[in-house]
């Protein structure tokens, strides 16, 4: 059974590596450029979500100086993401945070799956434009794929509502019961928009 552990231990830090190498790679093209293209994918694939940004209306949209910089902040918390792999008790109340932020956007766990697709759309290009395509194996892929649905996991762990005060449910019974339920369905909601907190944030 030890053995078992200690190459499943093996497998997950090399999935690290690779991940961390890959974004190291992805990153040389400098993280306002990455920060343009990812949000040029979440638009091509919900080009609904432009409608959440204040530079919405911007003629030279990916000109945009608050899309730059808006992007600019996104691809950096990716970038505190990869960095804080190996030290997930202190990343997971970070990306716990960060969800709970994105509530009051409206942002919903269906948005997560949008800007992961977007990523790895993101993660092709980058590799294609410093011409190593070929590294972006379908291990390197598998592991980002793995890495990115554990983040958007916690995020959206840390939308969930709170739980009522102490105080609140000694009430009747009915009252005591509250709709954890009803939360749970309301997080669960379906959307079509991309996940990102608005421009007016950048």
């Amino acid at each position: 059974m030890g053995g078992a552990a200690s190459a499943i231990n093996e497998e997950v830090e090399a999935k690290k590596t690779l991940v961390e190498t890959s974004w190291a790679t992805v990153k040389t093209l400098g993280l306002e450029t990455v920060g343009v293209l990812l949000f040029k994918n979440i638009f091509t694939i919900a080009p609904e979500a432009l409608g959440l940004f204040s530079f919405k209306d911007e003629a030279d949209l990916y000109e945009s100086e608050s899309l730059k910089a808006h992007g600019k902040n996104v691809v950096t918390y990716v970038g505190h993401a990869v960095d804080g792999l190996r030290t997930p008790d202190k990343l997971a109340p970070i990306l716990k945070d960060l969800g709970k932020t994105h509530v009051k956007y409206g942002v919903l766990p269906a948005h997560f799956d949008v800007v992961g697709k977007a990523l790895m759309m993101t993660l092709d290009q980058g590799y294609a434009s410093a011409g190593i395509s070929d590294q972006l194996t379908a291990e390197v892929k598998e592991a980002w794929e793995q890495t990115y649905a554990a983040i958007a996991a916690t995020m959206i762990e840390g939308m969930q509502p709170e739980a009522a005060p102490a105080a609140e449910a000694a009430a009747p019974a009915e009252a005591a019961a509250a709709p954890a339920a009803e939360a749970a369905e309301t997080v669960a909601a379906p959307a079509a928009e991309a996940v990102a907190a608005p421009a007016a944030e950048a």
